[in-house]
């Protein structure tokens, strides 16, 4: 799967824990801000792969449309989607070790 990227990945730091609760809009001037990062140096496809799980407000469409807009999906485009759902096993493993009756620990 990620053997046609082999070589043509420029890793870019990511914030590498962007969800729903890492991110929010100043009160006063409505502009977005993230925090509390576990920043690594990654493809840049990485960074949403915790946007695939439903319980966070960030799996809609129109945020991943976004993004993609800003980081256009690597080629081969038509696998991207495999790439996020490998990139997306770190934080659904995670969530099932550290959370108890997470959905992903029941999965």
């Amino acid at each position: 799967m990620l053997e046609p990227l082999e070589g043509k990945i420029k890793p870019c730091l990511i914030h590498g824990d962007l969800w729903d609760e890492n991110s929010a809009a100043n009160e006063t001037t409505g502009k977005p801000f993230v925090f509390d990062p576990t920043t690594l140096y990654a493809h840049n496809e990485h960074e949403i792969g915790n946007w695939r799980a439903v319980r966070h407000r960030l799996s809609r469409k129109e945020y991943v449309e976004q993004y993609k807009r800003c980081f256009p999906p690597d080629e081969p485009v038509e696998e991207r989607n495999d790439r996020n759902l490998l990139y997306s096993l770190r934080f659904d493993l995670s969530a099932a070790v550290l959370i108890p009756g997470s959905d992903p620990r029941e999965m």
